[in-house]
């Protein structure tokens, strides 16, 4: 089991970035895993989570500040992994995401960027 932790944007961002289609195996781990993800209807309520008519979406200061515990199972956290270094070897991985990048890929840095 793998713990990791997310914010709102993240959990949003990470749902956008899944895949629409693949294999048996992944698309029944993108289902659980964009379960565990989803914003569930009393984190609307309670962190008063709206989106508006040019497609931002905006939530109070508790939202803004809460962090949530993911647990994963080691085929989910492999599966996240393989989703977020696809999204950056194709060039489409949300700035907003690189933190989390960092932490589950640990990817290497070029010496000049270092």
């Amino acid at each position: 089991m793998y713990t990791t932790k997310t914010n709102l944007e993240e959990r949003i961002l990470l749902t956008q970035i899944m895949p629409q289609q693949g294999n048996y195996i992944d698309n029944l781990v993108n289902i659980t895993l964009t379960k565990k993800l989803e914003i569930k209807n009393d984190e609307f309520n309670e962190y008063e989570i709206i989106g508006n008519v040019d497609g931002f979406i905006s939530w109070n200061e508790k939202g803004k500040n809460k962090i949530f515990e993911i647990e994963l199972t080691e085929r989910e956290y492999d599966f996240l992994k393989r989703v977020l270094q696809t999204a950056s070897d194709k060039g489409i991985l949300p700035i907003r995401l690189m933190q989390l990048f960092i932490i589950i890929c640990k990817p290497e840095l070029p010496e000049d960027l270092k």
